[in-house]
């Protein structure tokens, strides 16, 4: 997420995507992504972020994010939305808060 919310306010971003990025902490997290997929190239990721309902509110963020997946050799990507309740939601939200303190 924090990937995209970098690379939203470039004008024009590369064909090679992740060129654009500057932050250090950003590619060395790449980096490190790269490295664990390799070793489980069988295997199906799922990323799952709360924060995306408050960061994404352009299509333009949900481009960047599928392109950034694509690059990073994903071919089938789906985006899963669902609604819960708002206590649920907000139990969860703090929880996640919590764990990034």
């Amino acid at each position: 997420m924090d990937i995209v919310l970098e690379l939203i306010n470039k004008e024009k971003l590369d064909q090679d995507i992740l060129k654009d990025l500057s932050d250090e902490k950003l590619l060395g997290a790449i980096e490190i992504f790269k490295a664990e997929s390799a070793l489980h190239k069988d295997k199906k990721f799922i990323f799952s972020a709360e924060g995306i309902v408050w960061d994404f509110s352009t299509k333009k963020h949900v481009e960047i994010l599928e392109k950034i997946m694509r690059e990073l050799g994903f071919t089938q990507i789906y985006i899963i939305v669902y609604l819960r309740d708002t206590l649920g939601y907000l139990n969860s939200h703090c929880s996640q808060d919590h764990k990034t303190i």
